[in-house]
Order: C-alpha cells, then structure tokens, then sequence
C-alpha cells in the first residue's frame, strides 16, 4: 500500500476523482505483476544454483572468506551452552527444522526454538566482530 500511495504522489498528471479509481486500479495491478514476475525470477535462480554444476573451480580467496566465517561461527558457538551449540549445527548443518529437531531430542517444540534463538545471538555477533 505504501508502495502504491508513493507511486500516486509521484505521478505527473493530477490526481482527479473521477480518474483516481481508475489510477489506483491500474498502479495496484502493474505493482502486483511486478512483485510475481520478481519472485518467479528469484525462485528460477534459486533453484539454477540449487541444481547447477560448479562451471568454475573454487578460487583460493572464497575458500579463505569460507573458513574464516566457519571459525567465527564456531566462535560464536563456544560462548552457548552444549545444548544450544548441539541444536544449532543439527538446524545449520543438518538442516533439519525446529519441529524435527524438538521431536528428534524429545525437547519441547518452545525450548528448542528459545535455544536456536540464543545461538543465533551469539553467532551474529561473533559475525559482526570478525567482519
């Protein structure tokens, strides 16, 4: 809607009543287009890196800038408990979710949630310290 409101005042021609229907119309329904076309893009270049070959070898420079934001998460996740750094690498590098991480370790569904949420703290800001 913000959006949409920006765009009516940014307009060159006056805003009439009797046009302002038709306007309102026709700027909503090119801004909805615009938001789908946006998403079926992104969505294709997700799934192109998803399933595409590596074309190019790994630079030496990308495999420093990986190990270096591997320590530094790792980093963050020696300043929470076992508990929560055990949690986050099922969640970060198993990939499993909230809800089969709480089922796999018989923890409730809240207390494996507010444990990500302390890790996650904690490894943003190892982040923020290393970049």
């Amino acid at each position: 809607m913000q959006e949409l409101f920006l765009r009516l005042l940014s307009q060159s021609q006056p805003l009439l009543e009797a046009s302002l229907h038709g306007m309102v119309y026709t700027s909503l329904r090119h801004l909805l287009n615009d938001y789908y076309r946006r998403r079926a893009h992104q969505t294709d270049y997700e799934q192109q890196l998803l399933y595409a070959e590596p074309s190019a070898p790994v630079s030496a420079d990308m495999r420093v800038a990986v190990r270096d934001i591997n320590e530094a998460v790792e980093h963050g996740l020696l300043r929470v408990a076992d508990n929560c750094r055990t949690l986050y690498r099922l969640h970060i590098y198993d990939g499993m979710k909230t809800a089969e991480i709480a089922e796999l370790t018989g923890q409730s569904y809240k207390s494996v949630e507010y444990s990500l949420g302390l890790a996650r703290r904690e490894v943003r800001r190892s982040l923020r310290r290393t970049i």
